[in-house]
Formats: C-alpha cells, sequence, structure tokens
C-alpha cells in the first residue's frame, strides 16, 4: 500500500504542471490557460505525507512567442517512499479555448521516467475546463486518463475540480477536489500569497488522500516567474 499510495502520490504531482495563474503549482487540479507568451517560470513545491514519506518538486515551464497557446515543460522529482527514487519526463499543454473570457478550454499531456527503475513510471493525457463566476471565482474542472506503473490497476480515470476565490489583491483561497475510479477520492485546501509585481507566489495546501491512500499532506509551493 505504501509503494502504490507513494506512485500515485508523484503521478497526481507529475500533472499538476499548470500555469501558476489560478491552478498549477503544488495545486493537483490544472486550469485551461497557459503562461505569457515567451515568458517562462519555475514551480517547485514540497510534500510531506508522514511517515517518513514524501516528494520534491522542480518543474520549469515556457510558453512560446510564436505559438502562444502551446505551453511546453518539464518535471525534476524526488519521492521519498520505500524505496526511494527519481523521476523526470516532459509536459505539455495546448489550450483551445482561451480562458480570457467565461469559459477555457485545454489538453494537457506529460510523462514520468523513473530513474531507478529505468522504465516509463506514468503517463497521463488531462482535459481541464475553466469557468469564471464573477470577478473573484474561477471554477476548474479535469477528466482524463493516468498511467502509473506501481498502481494495482495501472489505468484509471481521473476527475475533479477546484474553486478559487479571491480575497484580495494579494490572496486567493482554494478548495479542491480529485479522484481516481480504483482509488480513494481525496481533497486539499489552501492560500495562495502574491507578493506583489506578479513576478511570485506561495502556496501552503493541506489535504486529505490526495494520493488516493495517504491519510495526510502538507505542501509548500512556490512559483518564479521570468
Amino acid at each position: 500500500m505504501k509503494l502504490r499510495g507513494g506512485i500515485v502520490g508523484l503521478w497526481i504531482a507529475i500533472v499538476a504542471t499548470g500555469p501558476a495563474t489560478a491552478a498549477g503549482g503544488a495545486h493537483a487540479i490544472d486550469d485551461a490557460g497557459v503562461g505569457t507568451p515567451g515568458a517562462c517560470h519555475l514551480e517547485a513545491w514540497v510534500t510531506g505525507y508522514g511517515g517518513g514519506r514524501g516528494l520534491a518538486n522542480l518543474s520549469p515551464t515556457c510558453t512560446l512567442q510564436d505559438r502562444e497557446r502551446l505551453e511546453i515543460g518539464a518535471s525534476f522529482q524526488y519521492l521519498r517512499d520505500h524505496p526511494d527514487d527519481a523521476v523526470v519526463g516532459p509536459a505539455l499543454k495546448i489550450n483551445l479555448i482561451p480562458n480570457d473570457k467565461d469559459v477555457g478550454l485545454a489538453v494537457a499531456a506529460a510523462a514520468g521516467w523513473s530513474v531507478r527503475r529505468d522504465r516509463l513510471e506514468a503517463a497521463s493525457v488531462i482535459i481541464p475546463l475553466s469557468w469564471s463566476v464573477g470577478s473573484r471565482t474561477e471554477i476548474n474542472v479535469n477528466a482524463g486518463w493516468i498511467y502509473a506503473r506501481g498502481a494495482r490497476q495501472r489505468n484509471d480515470v481521473t476527475y475533479g475540480a477546484q474553486v478559487n476565490y479571491s480575497l484580495g489583491q494579494h490572496l486567493a483561497l482554494m478548495a479542491e477536489v480529485v479522484g481516481r475510479y480504483h482509488l480513494r477520492t481525496g481533497g486539499q485546501f489552501g492560500l495562495r500569497w502574491n507578493p506583489g509585481g506578479g513576478r511570485i507566489d506561495f502556496d501552503l495546501l493541506a489535504g486529505r488522500f490526495t494520493d488516493g491512500a495517504s491519510k495526510s499532506a502538507v505542501t509548500l509551493g512556490v512559483t518564479v516567474r521570468r
């Protein structure tokens, strides 16, 4: 159970590589937007699951100047589990309907290669949909397919929803739920603080069963934009 939970928890981190505007970062649910064309950002976070288990993530991401709806990124992760592992892989997101209006739509794909096992460990195709409700609230809904080699059921359906509410110019509240057909549904909530200028965000999150198996998870994250 620990190995399965750890791999699925790692997988959630791999697919959460969207832009850090509303979703993205350490959040499990992504939004439909991409980053500013011609600009890059770095997302980093650490998550503890208890019992000496956790993960650390680095995800650099760029949006092309001449392909302003295409976001290209990568994920570098260290998973502390039984046994430990490191996973690397690419991530792509194509914005189909810009979410500068009420509704946005995208397709995101990612994969992770296990350094210790020298094999493909995870892959996914996710469809994020974003809905702006007024000037303060955004709802993000995700659905798609995931492959996690370390899970008992390697192929699974994933789904989830998230609400982001702006508490002010520099502070936002987030709550989300994420599920897989063959694992427990989990959720987390937290705060995102932008100290000004739009160049850096800080996340503090707490959740239960965010990887489908672990009873608790605490996450600290930071996003830096160029």
